[in-house]
């Protein structure tokens, strides 16, 4: 990456916003050389030296930068060599050109002003969908909220999450696409993905439908890659991130209405209804766990009518005790 890149980075830890990945970043670019870190030094102390500095004229960052980009293709006069004053004093000296030379050279608007506006999206009671600035299409599940800038930069394109979301990214080498929850960031180029990390629930997953992602454990060395069919399963009590192959891809059954299972065991069918429906089932044969399920189901069928249907082959009896309580008696594997 160019130093552009680095410069805001330097910006963001200064101002509090820098990711812990980008933090790394930057650590690993200032050891490379002592010249990055020398450049390091430099900006921190110009921050400092002008944070409460007043410019005594209206700035107009692209007329600058146009006529200094002129000035200097089409000068002819050698250059001169000019003796530096101490460093301190020199900062003191040139610290609001050093600003107005940042805003040209580095997009002044992107990082020394105030942070772009961001978009608060909630869904209350029903699934929302969405475009954003660049493209990408997001699926918020409901009781979920997303937010996000009104425009991206030229180096991010950052997201935060709660709840449950679909993304369908446009694809961008220049700018990755970063879902922050509470508990894990998903970094990606281009790609389609499902993010779940509810509150009050002990586990979070990123499921992969098209694509690649990298998914780390916020504060957490722990990271996974995942490619299509495969999620990550974060689990609280174990404090472990493991990746699983997922084929059925269910994690996005809210989405597309629809449940597959593919030569699935009982026992994890049912545990997929219990997450989707946020009910229990109780299967009083435990000797039924390993039958194989396999069909499509749709999710807007009542819970009562797809139980009975999920398990006709296996002539179990289906009875209901509550709203969100279900018993499965008898039956066999077919």
């Amino acid at each position: 990456m160019n130093s552009d890149y680095y410069i805001s980075l330097i910006y963001k830890e200064l101002k509090g916003i820098i990711s812990q990945e980008e933090t790394k970043d930057l650590r690993a670019w200032e050891k490379q050389s002592s010249e990055n870190q020398i450049t390091s030094e430099e900006i921190r102390q110009v921050w400092i030296e002008s944070e409460n500095y007043e410019l005594p004229f209206e700035l107009d960052h692209e007329a600058d930068f146009a006529k200094m980009k002129s000035t200097i293709t089409t000068s002819n006069t050698p250059t001169k060599v000019v003796t530096m004053r101490p460093r301190r004093l020199w900062l003191q000296a040139v610290a609001a050109a050093v600003i107005v030379l940042l805003g040209a050279t580095f997009s002044f608007q992107n990082y020394f002003q105030d942070e772009t506006e961001w978009e608060l999206v909630e869904a209350n009671s029903e699934i929302k969908e969405l475009q954003l600035a660049d493209g990408s299409k997001v699926w918020l599940n409901a009781g979920s909220t997303l937010s996000y800038p009104a425009e991206f930069s030229a180096t991010e394109r950052p997201i935060k999450l709660t709840g449950e979301a679909f993304f369908e990214v446009s694809k961008d080498a220049n700018r990755p696409f970063q879902v922050t929850t509470n508990r894990t960031t998903v970094t990606v180029l281009g790609t389609e993905f499902n993010v779940r990390d509810i509150a009050d629930e002990k586990t979070f997953e990123v499921a992969v439908q098209e694509g690649k992602v990298r998914v780390q454990k916020n504060e957490s060395s722990q990271k996974v890659i995942l490619v299509k069919n495969e999620k990550a399963v974060y689990d609280e009590k174990n404090d472990s991130l493991e990746k699983v192959n997922d084929k059925n891809l269910n994690a996005i059954s809210w989405k597309r209405k629809s449940l597959k299972f593919q030569n699935t065991t009982l026992e994890n069918a049912l545990s997929t209804l219990e997450n989707q429906f946020n009910i229990n089932i109780n299967l009083e044969n435990k000797g039924l766990k390993k039958c194989s399920i396999s069909g499509r189901y749709k999710t807007t069928t009542p819970i009562f009518d797809l139980l009975r249907d999920l398990t006709s082959n296996q002539k179990i009896e289906v009875k209901k005790l509550s709203e969100t309580e279900y018993e499965l008696i008898g039956g066999a594997c077919e």
